[in-house]
């Protein structure tokens, strides 16, 4: 039977109600998408223009069109210029509207400015020795390489060849390579107008860092160890679940909080606390438990923010002691002489992202790794401390998570961190990794290691060019 002309008026006005509804639904679901994307882009624009343009000396066009490659081809409604003054700082708007500035300080990196934020210092000290150019690597500078047979020559420079372009000559997007065998550095190349001491932001690899600095205050005598409890004042309640979380939990990504790692969702805790949070320790300190802890591997920005603000708690009575501790105390003896962690509105270092330092300096970093914690003949981390970050955490896919913030790759699973097979040259292996190809590998039986930083291309294949270069020192 059909309907009435009557009844059919009825539904199609309540067709059009449904999609009446449906389409607001849909603006207000743009609009909302839009405000929140705007805001962590405007604030992230902000952010990686500051250390860009100031910490690696890149200039706006250049930094707009590689480091703001944003989700939907959004980036091209992003705009960025240096603000005139005396301070060195940035503006960037995201679709005209949404705005964000950031400073860069002397030996605290890019600051995102915000609004009711205690006063940082102007700079700190730099209290890393200088470097002579004419001492060799690690000590000094000197351009001289150290020698190579010839057929490892010839294979290192193809496979260095390989990672900086393709085969029809396209950009894979490395900026800097180094490679060091037996505490020698052998090789290095960089893209045209980077040099040995252009600093490049590590991303991730800063979490490497940041559990570095824990070993540290262990040395010093200033932590009892791995296995005492988080010293995190949010937990310090009795009734506190989250007091169980202990300093090893932390170093190896298993404390069971809440946190979601992304970084394409703008509401991810990741961005909002990178990009938008005053104190990214904070943010991440208060999230409730997901697991019990020690249960759950589960990859997280927010644990090496919380372990970040544990190192400058344990750092000195002073904010100048404290802020002072990671050139004082590691980049100094290490003669990292280019490294810069930069530090959020509250002081603490962002110690999930936002470190830079030259290839040569990220390669001085891996030997220390190699030398068993020990360099220029001074023991900077705890006998074992190496072995423990070398270590698998059982709980994470394919044990292919260490302790102290590091990756590994397992002899046995021979996996990578998505569950992809590995070649066995690269079993035992650890290493640093961060955003877009940032890598520092480090081989101990070798006394090899290897150095790769950049930005994402196509052509890039990091496991090619890893296992090239070890086949070359079997």
């Amino acid at each position: 039977m059909k309907d009435s002309p009557a009844q059919s008026g009825k539904r199609r006005r309540a067709g059009l109600r449904v999609a009446g509804v449906l389409f607001l639904l849909l603006i207000f679901g743009a609009g909302w998408f839009l405000i929140i994307f705007g805001r962590v882009a405007a604030g992230y624009a902000a952010t990686i223009g500051a250390v860009q343009v100031f910490g690696t000396g890149d200039d706006v066009n250049r930094v707009l069109s590689e480091r703001m490659r944003l989700p939907l081809g959004l980036g091209r409604f992003m705009s960025l210029e240096v603000v005139e003054g005396e301070a060195q700082r940035v503006r960037a708007r995201s679709f005209g509207v949404f705005e964000s500035e950031a400073e860069w300080r002397s030996g605290l990196g890019a600051i995102r400015v915000v609004e009711g934020a205690g006063e940082l210092p102007a700079s700190i000290p730099d209290e890393v020795p200088a470097l002579q150019d004419s001492v060799p690597w690690p000590l000094g500078e000197s351009p001289e390489l150290a020698p190579l047979s010839d057929s490892q020559r010839r294979g290192v420079k193809a496979a260095i060849d390989r990672i900086f372009t393709d085969e029809a000559g396209n950009s894979n997007g490395t900026h800097a390579v180094v490679l060091v065998v037996d505490g020698q550095l052998v090789a290095e190349r960089y893209r045209e107008g980077y040099d040995r001491h252009t600093p490049i932001l590590g991303w991730s690899m800063t979490k490497s860092v940041t559990g570095t600095l824990i070993g540290r205050l262990i040395a010093l005598e200033r932590l009892a160890g791995i296995e005492m409890r988080a010293p995190v004042p949010e937990w310090s309640a009795k009734d506190d679940p989250r007091g169980e979380i202990s300093l090893e939990d932390l170093l190896r990504m298993r404390s069971g909080l809440e946190f979601f790692a992304n970084y394409e969702l703008p509401w991810a805790d990741s961005l909002q606390m990178l990009f938008r949070s005053a104190d990214c320790a904070g943010f991440a300190a208060q999230k409730p438990l997901a697991h019990p802890p020690g249960a759950v591997w589960s990859y997280s920005d927010g644990t090496a923010n919380i372990l970040a603000r544990i190192v400058r708690d344990h750092a000195g009575d002073r904010e100048a002691e404290r802020l002072a501790f990671p050139q004082r105390h590691l980049f100094g003896p290490l003669r990292m002489s280019t490294a810069v962690m930069c530090v959020d509105a509250s002081g603490t270092w962002i110690g999930s992202s936002l470190m830079l330092a030259s290839a040569r300096d990220w390669a001085r970093y891996g030997q220390l790794h190699i030398d068993d914690g020990v360099f220029a003949g001074e023991r900077l981390l705890p006998e074992g401390w190496v072995d423990f970050a070398a270590s698998a955490t059982p709980e994470s896919d394919g044990r292919c998570y260490g302790g102290a913030q590091f990756w590994r790759f397992d002899e046995e699973e021979l996996l990578d961190a998505h569950g992809n097979g590995v070649p066995s040259e690269v079993g035992g292996i650890l290493y640093a990794s961060g955003h877009a190809g940032q890598y520092v590998w480090m081989d101990r039986r070798r006394r090899l290691v290897l150095v790769r930083l950049g930005i994402l291309e196509p052509g890039f294949d990091p496991m090619a060019f890893l296992t090239d270069i070890l086949r070359l020192f079997s």
